[in-house]
């Protein structure tokens, strides 16, 4: 069985997660985590509105990284970057 592909990727507001295999599934938060728990309750909420069986399978998450180093890229240079 397919695993149910989790994005999570982040802009300036918020960070985001959406199921890249299956329509409807979304989540959003002020924190990866936070993200990460919404689209786990969607995920829920979708199970008691579709039988298909993608829903029961294991939930695999992927990090959008080049929305982090779009949108915390800034924070990632200036922590890496020698003093002056």
């Amino acid at each position: 069985m397919e695993n149910l592909r989790i994005i999570i990727g982040t802009s300036k507001e918020h960070f985001g997660a959406y199921a890249e295999n299956f329509d409807g599934i979304y989540g959003a938060g002020d924190t990866p985590a936070l993200a990460i728990e919404n689209v786990l309750q969607a995920i829920e909420i979708a199970k008691r509105n579709n039988t298909a069986e993608i829903l029961n399978s294991k939930v695999e998450f992927k990090y959008d990284t080049e929305s982090f180093m779009k949108n915390c890229g800034q924070a990632f240079s200036e922590f890496h970057s020698p003093s002056k």
